[in-house]
């Protein structure tokens, strides 16, 4: 920011030792866009308040609305309650309740609303894959004494991408590889600088961006040999909630939301849960359900595609209903409230 105004003041100066020349006309008019830009930079570096997908853009929004416990993480509700049975809901940025501003908006909160005789706590950051998951959960949980029945795997289908080794990109490159042009290259450089650059800059690119990303992630889940990988990571989550604290794992499937398109990628969706259902785990798939809303009802915004207040509603009525079908998971003494 520093440089904006060290810019601007520069133009000023010019502006008035060339007062009396041609050229101050034209020191004026650089005076005048650099005004403009400062006071952009300025509003979109200080004061503009918004989630996104991309870059440095979701800052302001995270400084207001996003409060780190003394755990690291947000709202989690820990330690374990010692007198409640504890459910555990593990996940990534859509468990965090990114773009929501209220913690009161996410799944796990809207859990603890229907089974007010238990402890919920959110185990959920973003970027975490289910490699991380795992160890995170033993980090914050350790060896309780307490009950914990459930862990609810809030997965998302990126959660593939840790057991994606360097070998396996090389041998499989993504469908389409990105080619950054040299206008590309150019606002990128800016966009380390300028805000307001960046801010356009990923609107205009947006979709690109994002179809670029999520082709390659398709191809790690068509790869039988990082699927196999990532298969055994998800057991070995399974094996620690049931050996290290005796309790079961639900998993929670969120499709893409990205677009319709994506949305309603049925096979896609379809191999995977006929990998679960092979393994034995229990899941709940929120495609179907989300499908029949569309997605601009379920994402905070148009450049933000994490489940917004009313997909978690969705998603925390599903489970209600799947825990109703087999109460076995929960236990005996939970029953949801009406």
């Amino acid at each position: 920011m520093l440089i904006y105004l060290v810019i601007t003041s520069a133009l000023a100066c010019a502006v008035y030792l060339l007062r009396r020349r041609a050229a101050g006309k034209v020191a004026l008019m650089l005076l005048t866009v650099a005004l403009c830009f400062t006071a952009l930079e300025t509003y979109y570096r200080h004061f503009y308040v918004r989630s996104d997908g991309f870059g440095r853009l979701s800052r302001n929004f995270a400084e207001r609305y996003y409060k780190i416990d003394a755990h690291g993480l947000r709202a989690s509700n820990l330690p374990p309650s010692q007198e409640k049975e504890n459910v555990v809901v593990l996940g990534d940025s859509h468990v965090f309740g990114a773009g929501l501003k209220q913690p009161s908006e996410r799944l796990s909160e809207q859990l603890a609303a229907r089974y007010p005789q238990t402890h919920v706590i959110n185990l959920g950051y973003p970027g975490w894959d289910t490699r991380t998951q795992t160890e995170q959960l033993t980090k914050h949980l350790g060896d309780p004494q307490a009950r914990i029945p459930l862990v609810v795997l809030t997965y998302f289908f990126n959660d593939i991408e840790e057991d994606v080794s360097a070998a396996d990109r090389e041998r499989l490159p993504p469908p389409a590889p990105p080619q950054p042009t040299a206008v590309d290259r150019a606002f990128q450089w800016i966009s380390n600088h300028s805000r307001f650059v960046e801010l356009f800059y990923y609107r205009i690119g947006y979709p690109r961006l994002v179809r670029d990303r999520l082709e390659q992630i398709r191809t790690f889940y068509a790869d039988p040999i990082v699927l196999q990988q990532h298969m055994a990571t998800l057991e070995r989550l399974r094996d620690v909630v049931r050996q290290k604290y005796s309790a079961n794992l639900l998993v929670l499937l969120l499709p893409y939301l990205h677009s319709e398109e994506l949305l309603n990628r049925v096979e896609f969706y379809s191999a995977f849960t006929r990998e679960l259902d092979a393994r034995g785990f229990p899941f709940v798939d929120m495609q179907p359900i989300y499908a029949r809303h569309g997605t601009s009802k379920l994402i905070v915004h148009r450049f933000d595609p994490h489940t917004n207040a009313f997909a978690n509603q969705l998603a925390a009525a599903e489970i209600v209903s799947y825990l109703q079908a087999h109460p076995e998971l929960l236990g005996p003494t939970a029953a949801a409230r009406p």
